[in-house]
């Protein structure tokens, strides 16, 4: 994989750094039996996912950026204080890597990509002559695999190549040179949600609270002053070395199985590799039959391209965007395997028609979703991260056409990486 630089300026490094520690003022719920849930991070880290060339080689084209090690440690500072009642004490914590709401007395993850047992400080009521006592906690880090947040919804999701390729593009496009890029070590954080849930009981009774705040992931490249690029006689004979060929095209869903509100804007990626430089044109295909437009993704030896878009569920949410509204499958019916029996859950799933330039197609995906009625209690409010610099075609839009004429075209809406 060739794609891979980053850029962050020591500047805003050094900003990020001094504004680190992050107060609790986000979202958050406490049943009555919490009076306070506080998260914050522990002095200054920006230094949590270290990435490094691991392929060994000094020439640029061989270049492989990935991550050190496999877990992420983020030093965070928790605090769960107790209603003041001598009959009410301390039960657990539990530390999201996303967001959560308050369901009832429960505590239940909206957007979150990994979840753990942690043990915050807390303080209970112990009477008059007692007072309030407190118990540290925090003894060890939220440890959070990398696999686990690789994929889901672009305002938790970590994946620090893809942050690392997304800091070489601004570079390059801004007129830097990828080489003398990579010769440094680059430092730069991005801003990711975080929640805790905090629980006390009343005898068998525990009943919950939360919130939720967003800390800096610190990432960290660190660069080889040794690097070259290929020499002339390389490059010519790259130049005359393979024909096109693309190896893989493939769709997934970001959720899996989605439950929630609806309205809803359901979150999909599509993969393509491929070897040498040349075009792949492609079409999307949904669970009815349903084609897309023709689109096209360009290939220069960088072997890799990542396309996010999304589908949008239910009734089209104000005209702001102009989405597919997806009609529910046909109840007691059959749609690819799937048994619709009566049920207010639906099935939906995609495939990659690839025209170009081997006719092929992708196995199916599927995804389902369920629609809940809006929460009574407060939830924590959306992320959303500002689109990158879209270096690839986009997926054009084009209204589906109603039943019963055939195979309508699919309208979507893209996020390129």
């Amino acid at each position: 994989m060739k794609k891979l630089i980053l850029t962050t300026s020591l500047l805003a490094l050094t900003a990020t750094a001094l504004n680190s520690v992050v107060h609790a003022n986000s979202p958050r719920s406490n049943s009555d039996y919490v009076k306070d849930v506080t998260l914050s991070m522990k002095g200054i880290n920006v230094n949590m996912i270290e990435l490094k060339n691991m392929s060994g080689s000094k020439l640029m084209s061989k270049i492989n950026v990935q991550p050190v090690n496999t877990v992420m440690n983020i030093p965070l500072k928790g605090f769960v204080q107790c209603t003041k009642s001598k009959k009410i004490d301390f039960d657990k914590g539990r530390m999201y890597f996303g967001t959560t709401q308050r369901q009832g007395n429960k505590i239940v993850p909206v957007n979150a990509l990994y979840e753990d047992s942690y043990h915050p400080t807390f303080k209970v009521w112990t009477g008059t002559f007692g007072g309030w006592i407190a118990e540290a906690g925090n003894a060890e880090s939220f440890k959070v695999p990398l696999s686990n947040i690789k994929n889901g919804h672009p305002s938790v999701r970590v994946d620090p190549v893809e942050e690392f390729n997304k800091r070489l593009e601004e570079h390059v496009n801004g007129g830097g040179d990828e080489l003398d890029f990579l010769k440094q070590d680059q430092f730069f954080s991005i801003m990711r949600p975080v929640s805790l849930a905090g629980y006390c009981n009343k005898g068998a009774d525990s009943r919950g609270g939360y919130v939720t705040t967003s800390v800096p992931i610190g990432i960290k490249f660190k660069g080889d002053p040794t690097l070259v690029k290929s020499s002339p006689a390389q490059v010519s004979q790259n130049n005359l070395a393979t024909k096109f060929a693309l190896s893989e095209a493939k769709v997934a869903p970001h959720v899996k199985n989605y439950v929630g509100q609806c309205p809803a804007d359901l979150g999909f990626r599509l993969t393509f590799k491929a070897q040498g430089k040349g075009t792949v044109k492609y079409r999307m295909i949904n669970e009815v039959g349903a084609k897309g437009p023709i689109n096209s993704v360009n290939f220069n030896n960088d072997g890799h391209k990542i396309i996010d878009f999304t589908r949008h569920i239910g009734e089209p949410s104000g005209g702001k965007i102009n989405k597919l509204a997806i009609n529910n499958p046909q109840q007691n019916g059959n749609i690819n395997g799937f048994e619709n029996a009566p049920s207010d859950k639906k099935h939906g799933s995609w495939k990659v028609e690839v025209v170009e330039p081997v006719n092929s197609t992708s196995k199916e995906s599927f995804y389902s979703w369920k629609c809940t009625p809006k929460s009574k209690f407060n939830s924590p409010t959306t992320l959303k991260q500002a689109p990158g610099k879209v270096k690839i075609d986009k997926i054009k839009a084009v209204p589906v056409e109603p039943e019963p004429q055939p195979k309508p075209l699919l309208k979507l809406k893209v996020n390129a990486q």
